[in-house]
């Protein structure tokens, strides 16, 4: 037995936003073109959000990533401003390649609470443990040039 499709409904207006025509249309709408509205996700980032609502003044800006005093932030400030995914940043802290107290912290102290990070500290790490690994790498590339000269067999005119 035929079943009987359902039939299309009209479609009916959007009601998110006040809008000329009521179908989402905003080109009509003046006082919404002209209002600068919150600021999205999409279009903001986290940090900024985060810094025009906890920096008020230029001065206090500059010093915001001062990397002698710690800037607590959360978890996802921290990884934008690091540029790297929120779960590297916590692979890292797990696995305590990031130092407990000095690089993170337990927002209230407490194991369940949330973490705050030190970006200037885990910069200043990052830049350090680079160092070291372009040292190292630098040190097997000269043993390994080294050793590979030590190979070559040279023979000189009068020998034969």
């Amino acid at each position: 037995m035929p079943t009987a499709h359902p039939q299309r409904q009209q479609k009916t207006p959007q009601k998110s936003a006040p809008t000329s025509n009521g179908f989402g249309d905003h080109s009509n709408t003046q006082a919404l073109a002209e209002s600068p509205g919150p600021q999205s996700q999409k279009n903001g980032s986290t940090s900024q959000s985060f810094l025009q609502s906890h920096v008020d003044t230029s001065a206090q800006r500059d010093h915001f990533f001062s990397l002698t005093d710690p800037v607590w932030v959360p978890e996802a400030v921290a990884s934008e401003l690091l540029a790297m995914k929120p779960s590297t940043l916590r692979c890292m802290r797990r696995e305590r390649r990031l130092r407990p107290g000095i690089d993170w912290i337990y927002s209230t102290g407490g194991k369940h609470s949330s973490v705050l990070y030190n970006v200037p500290s885990i910069i200043e790490l990052l830049v350090q443990r680079t160092i070291e690994a372009t040292q190292k790498e630098d040190a097997q590339r000269e043993a390994r040039l080294k050793n590979k000269q030590e190979k070559v067999e040279t023979y000189e005119e009068g020998e034969a």
